[in-house]
């Protein structure tokens, strides 16, 4: 006969030795029993001193070294490791779940390798049971290698996930397995954990769920094969912790649950996304609202993305239907700047693409209450109605490209963005509109989508405007500086510099940053970087002195470099008071001939 351990610990310290080929074979749940006299059977109470489960069943108090090995572990009744337990299972180890609310929660230690946790069931079945759940910091040292998960996600008890993180269980999984639940692979909830290199298999649903927003699991190698929606579904609401979204290898999807897909980065929150790192909206009202930081740092080769739940060129078929949808303008709002403290926001290498849906306007990125945030060779199509809207913000657009978009920049309220080196193509009502009569946009040295420039039929020369009426590039408004059109492409490099804030006293911590991205090939550069003063005085980096020495870099074909710190220090007493301007441009080595924009920006002294 064959027979079958039950097991049912309470705060365990315990060891599953290996089990032999006979614990793969099919075993009728007619023939289990419990091996009485070997088994600690302990149940709603806790197991004292050390416990081994060997391959011949519990050794420790009583030996059963009389018991035969190679057989499977079988939870037919509540787990519960406490916070001191630690329970650890050798590799070759199978542990079968009954079907039913068998509760497995570990607040200690569980150490598993090589081990198969499944149903008892047989035929099987997704959720068949539910799955491990963590929970608390006392769990983080728990650690799963090359173990396999399947047929679990039965949803009992909020168990959800196969393996469940909660709380501060910022466990390790590494080289495992997930198949066949009838839920998620891996839920967590408030924990990080560690996944790398492991493979999920055909999830009924995603293969991963991050339930709250202060979850920033550590993801690396991982593979996704046909699970039923493709992506990390990623919970609604407001992001209060500062954290990165490391790149998972498939998009984030902002799921309906907590916020019907509305995101916001709080005040004093910074959020930053790895390159590739790729969200897709499910609700056409979902969107980003920013009152923190948002820094999406990408490369050409591996661009931020944000875009339609159902655009597959991005990320693969999230949704998980084929081709019966494609994305469409407005699919989701966008990304919405909402106060001043988000002006230290920063997206680089980064695409917006099928928003404008809801409020403001239909802009896929909206900017308003000084949020003067930077956008280097950034990407911003297929917008409903409006690309990119500034109400009374100056935002700095650098290298960018502005794509099938009705209007691609819409200027409001006295707002002055720097627009430079930007490439418009198939906006089919303006490239910029400014619809403030007393200020002028400047958008020098653009290319308008035709080496004619741009469409300029309204002749406002009289009052120093620009008038440009055989243009068949893009169409732009009155209010509109733009000279020095391009006749082709721009492609970088283009350097963006900023200091830490716009406003500074004597003894205040003044941070320079400066960044770069190029759709180029590698190019050999002089790079100079100046600081003028009040007065006019230039001082040049790195020695911060009067004499103009070039850095020579070799920039990398399509590359980037995320935001550095250039220089840093306090402002000392006794510097002159007033507007200081930081100008930074790469040459041709040997030359004064500009080979990127020339990048500056102002802060002031007071």
């Amino acid at each position: 006969m064959i027979r079958i351990i039950v097991l049912a610990l309470i705060g365990a310290f315990a060891i599953l030795a290996p089990l032999d080929a006979v614990a793969t074979s099919y075993i009728s749940r007619d023939y289990y029993l419990v091996g009485e006299d070997c088994l600690y059977q302990i149940y709603d109470r806790s197991i004292s001193g050390d416990v081994t489960l060997g391959v011949d069943g519990i050794v420790g108090g009583d030996n059963c070294a009389d018991e035969p090995g190679g057989l499977p572990y079988v939870i037919e009744s509540d787990i519960v490791i406490e916070p001191m337990g630690v329970l650890r299972i050798e590799p070759g180890v199978t542990v079968k779940f009954k079907d039913g609310p068998t509760n497995f929660t570990v607040y200690g230690t569980l150490i598993a390798e090589g081990v198969l946790f499944t149903t008892n069931n047989v035929p099987p079945f997704p959720r068949d049971w539910s799955g491990i759940q963590f929970s608390g910091p006392g769990a983080a040292h728990s650690r799963f290698t090359n173990c396999v998960f399947e047929y679990g996600g039965a949803s009992e008890n909020d168990v959800l996930g196969l393996v469940q993180c909660e709380d501060g269980a910022d466990i390790t999984i590494e080289n495992c397995e997930f198949k066949y639940s009838g839920l998620y692979g891996i839920l967590t909830d408030g924990a990080s954990p560690r996944i790398a290199n492991c493979t999920f298999i055909e999830c009924d649903r995603f293969p991963i769920y991050q339930r709250s927003l202060d979850s920033f699991p550590d993801y690396s190698g991982n593979v996704f094969i046909d699970n039923a929606y493709r992506g990390v579904l990623l919970a609604s609401g407001e992001i209060e912790q500062s954290g990165t979204w490391q790149n998972p290898g498939i998009p984030y999807v902002v799921s309906l649950f907590g916020g019907l897909g509305l995101l916001e980065i709080a005040r004093d929150t910074t959020l930053a996304l790895e390159p590739g790192t790729i969200v897709k909206f499910i609700n056409p009202e979902g969107r980003l609202d920013v009152y923190g930081e948002l820094h999406a740092e990408g490369t050409p080769l591996e661009r931020v993305t944000f875009t339609s739940y159902a655009n597959d060129w991005a990320g693969g078929d999230s949704n998980g239907d084929g081709d019966e949808t494609s994305p469409a303008p407005g699919d989701f709002a966008g990304i919405r700047f909402l106060s001043s403290p988000s002006s230290a926001s920063f997206l680089s290498c980064s695409a917006i693409s099928f928003g404008g849906e809801g409020r403001e306007g239909s802009a896929s990125v909206f900017l308003s209450m000084g949020a003067n945030v930077v956008f280097n060779s950034c990407l911003i199509a297929n917008s409903l109605d409006i690309g990119l809207k500034a109400i009374n913000a100056d935002p700095e657009l650098l290298g960018c490209f502005f794509i099938g978009n009705e209007t691609a920049i819409l200027c409001r309220d006295s707002a002055q963005p720097i627009i430079d080196h930007c490439n418009f193509f198939d906006n089919s009502q303006y490239a910029v509109k400014n619809e403030s009569s007393h200020t002028v946009v400047e958008a020098r040295e653009c290319f308008w989508g035709h080496e004619t420039g741009p469409a300029d039929t309204s002749d406002d020369t009289s009052t120093g405007g620009f008038y440009n009426p055989y243009g068949q590039g893009d169409r732009v408004s009155d209010g509109v500086d733009y000279s020095n059109f391009l006749q082709g492409l721009f492609w970088g490099p283009t350097f963006s510099i900023r200091p830490n804030g716009a406003v500074f006293t004597v003894g205040e911590q003044f941070d320079l940053y400066g960044a770069y991205a190029s759709l180029e090939g590698e190019l050999w550069l002089d790079v100079y970087v100046a600081i003028m003063f009040p007065d006019g005085e230039l001082i040049f980096y790195p020695h911060l002195t009067s004499v103009a020495e070039p850095v020579t870099l070799v920039l990398p074909g399509l590359s980037a470099l995320p935001e550095f710190e250039l220089i840093a220090l306090q402002i000392p007493p006794g510097v002159p008071t007033g507007d200081y301007f930081v100008f930074a441009a790469g040459v041709w080595p040997g030359t004064f001939d500009f080979v990127t924009n020339l990048a500056h920006s102002r802060f002031g002294v007071h």
